[in-house]
């Protein structure tokens, strides 16, 4: 009998239920390609060899199953309330605590296992598409989708399922013991608990987020910062806390003053929107502040991770740039070999060219540049001004050159990592066997180094007449280093293979930009495409939060718009009520979770990532793009929310 009520119940109020039923379907869908994902021994075996999918699957695990349960109890909360009366009739018409747990256990139990099963189809049908496109991406040809449905992951779901099954049936029966009859009965005109101003409070979680952005800036100060003197793990811990703490009583103490302060401002306060908007939502800021806690902190991740999953690309990409300038690098200087490539050129339409370094000592160790000590056999690699110009251009690097020609005896030195060491330092070269020197005098120091430094450390560019002076000594030790540049062969396949084919493995100056970014490209697939996968689920976690609970609390007062209505409210004024208080549910954590994911990026660059690209300037490009995606993306949430609302309100004949 129970469970006919029960299916009775969903089926008159599917419209109510629709909206838990679709947004659960999407969160298990995303859960069931994530273990298809996991699971697939074909994928696996192309992309990963070391146990980092697995490792990584097993704490996503732990994390879905938290959000579930936080995501469930929430929302179950608020369908009791909403039915509330309902209940209370049941318990009038005879029905005990227990019967009436067992109804609303059928009900969640059919609700749970519907969204279980189209999620299976959903899932499935996702991970397809993934599947195809990561074989598509990662040029697998020899592989295969092994199965349309992933029998582990089902059954991984199924287990997930029993969870949320059994968590709403604790829930149910806890929130039912707390009732009487006439609580239950009026459960759903229980006045929202106002959350009281505290300046105080307010002021100190204000505090705890300025003093975590502010470590997190001073990490910029590297050996004279905090970081170094305490320890990195001691003061990122603290960061950690202090921005987390701080991010909680924000949202929970320092919106609600702000608001009141707001409202106390007559000119900002009365107007038609403002009047209506702010002390609403001051007044359900207790429950929202829940939601809007953990939201913040979902955005914190995600932006984190997107943010540093960019940054680590760019700046494996931008690094490439620095470490093989040149698309293509060899030193065999063999007219067969040379003649064979250049046969190619009009085909790739690419240049050539030939820079010959001489290899000279320092009369004295003393004041030498770190490149300098680290080469096998210590000397400068000397190049001529205009061959360094000339490769730079060929490889369309942007050089500032401050000097439009050196004068006699001056020098730039080419750093590995920045650093002005060497600037001002004056350098006595040693030429070649006779008691012959050249002294230099270092006027600049650069990191546009335009030889790969596998062929090339401790390079040092003088003038022309320098240079043709210094290698008139037939004694110096010198090599030559061949650079073929052109547009697009950075990352051409066939160039490479060509130029491969005709130098083979007998060259160990031999570098190649596109061999390289494949090097990384395959050793960092597996973690790439989790980071992924995780900011992925991520986003449509908190944009799912968000439009249900902005569709929810629409339902739950859909009788206040009736009145505003009545009050000579128009659809247009009522229409930018409800824009107005959605834009404030999704703008909190934007804003908190945008400046949070900043200076944790911050903290990433310069605890994880060295200085070899430049400092600060290379985090503005990864925090752009996350910040545009991540906007793009709220604002087709918010817009679609905003839809749904306004249908909610006046499809339900509300005004």
């Amino acid at each position: 009998m129970l469970i006919k009520i029960a299916s009775s119940n969903i089926r008159k109020n599917f419209s109510f239920y629709k909206l838990y039923i679709i947004s659960l379907t999407i969160i298990i869908s995303m859960y069931v390609t994530f273990q298809s994902f996991a699971h697939d021994t074909i994928m696996l075996s192309k992309i990963s060899s070391d146990g980092r999918v697995e490792a990584m699957s097993n704490t996503i695990n732990v994390f879905f199953i938290g959000f579930i349960i936080f995501f469930m109890l929430y929302f179950n909360n608020f369908f009791i309330k909403k039915r509330s009366k309902e209940l209370g009739i049941y318990s009038l018409l005879g029905f005990s605590k227990k019967k009436i747990s067992l109804l609303l256990i059928y009900e969640s139990t059919i609700i749970i296992i519907s969204s279980f099963l189209f999620s299976i189809f959903a899932g499935s049908i996702l991970y397809i598409f993934i599947n195809k496109a990561l074989f598509i991406a990662l040029e697998i040809n020899d592989a295969s989708l092994n199965q349309i449905i992933n029998k582990t992951a089902v059954l991984n779901s199924f287990v997930l399922i029993i969870i949320m099954t059994f968590t709403i049936i604790i829930s149910n029966i806890y929130e039912l013991k707390k009732f009487t009859l006439i609580n239950l009965v009026n459960y759903s005109k229980k006045k929202e608990k106002i959350i009281k101003n505290r300046p105080f409070v307010g002021v100190i979680g204000l505090l705890l987020l300025i003093i975590g952005y502010s470590l997190s800036i001073n990490i910029i100060k590297l050996e004279e910062s905090i970081w170094v003197k305490i320890g990195h793990m001691p003061v990122a811990f603290f960061v950690l806390c202090s921005t987390v703490l701080g991010t909680i009583i924000v949202v929970r103490y320092s919106v609600s003053l702000i608001l009141s302060k707001i409202r106390q401002n007559k000119k900002m306060l009365y107007t038609q929107i403002s009047n209506i908007v702010i002390p609403r939502f001051i007044y359900r800021m207790n429950s929202k502040s829940k939601i809007l806690i953990v939201v913040t902190l979902l955005v914190s991740g995600t932006i984190t991770m997107l943010s540093s999953q960019l940054l680590t690309v760019y700046y494996t990409l931008k690094a490439n740039e620095r470490i093989n300038p040149s698309a293509i690098e060899y030193t065999l200087n063999n007219k067969e070999i040379n003649s064979n490539i250049n046969k190619l050129s009009d085909t790739y339409n690419f240049n050539s060219s030939k820079t010959e370094i001489l290899q000279l000592k320092v009369d004295s160790k003393n004041n030498v540049p770190y490149e300098y000590t680290k080469k096998e056999n210590h000397s400068f690699d000397v190049i001529s001004y205009s061959k360094f110009k000339e490769l730079l251009e060929n490889q369309g690097n942007k050089y500032d050159f401050k000097f439009k020609e050196l004068k006699l005896g001056e020098g730039i030195f080419i750093n590995y990592y920045p650093n002005d060491e060497s600037l001002n330092q004056e350098y006595k070269l040693k030429l070649g066997n006779e008691n012959k020197f050249k002294t230099v005098k270092v006027v600049e120091n650069t990191v546009s180094n335009p030889i790969s430094f596998q062929n090339s450390i401790a390079t040092l560019v003088v003038p022309d007449i320098d240079y043709d002076n210094m290698k008139l000594d037939d004694s110096i030790q010198r090599k030559a280093i061949f650079s073929l540049n052109g547009k697009g062969l950075r990352d051409n396949k066939e160039f490479y293979n060509e130029i491969h084919k005709i130098i083979k493995d007998t060259d160990k100056g031999f570098t190649s930009s596109y061999a390289r970014n494949a090097m990384i490209k395959e050793a960092n697939v597996s973690t790439d495409l989790l980071l992924l996968f995780i900011t992925v689920l991520f986003f449509i976690t908190t944009g799912n939060m968000l439009y249900f609970t902005n569709v929810v609390e629409t339902l739950s007062v859909k009788d206040e718009y009736f009145i505003l209505s009545k009050m000579g409210y128009s659809f247009k004024m009522i229409k930018k009520i409800i824009r107005r208080e959605i834009a404030l549910m999704y703008s909190i954590p934007l804003i908190l979770g945008i400046l949070n994911g900043f200076f944790a990026l911050i903290c990433y660059r310069y605890m994880l990532v060295d200085t070899l690209i430049g400092n600060f300037s290379i985090l503005k490009l990864p925090l752009i793009y996350t910040s545009v995606i991540f906007v793009i993306i709220y604002l087709i949430f918010y817009i679609i929310t905003i839809n749904a609302c306004k249908k909610t309100i006046f499809e339900a004949s509300a005004i």
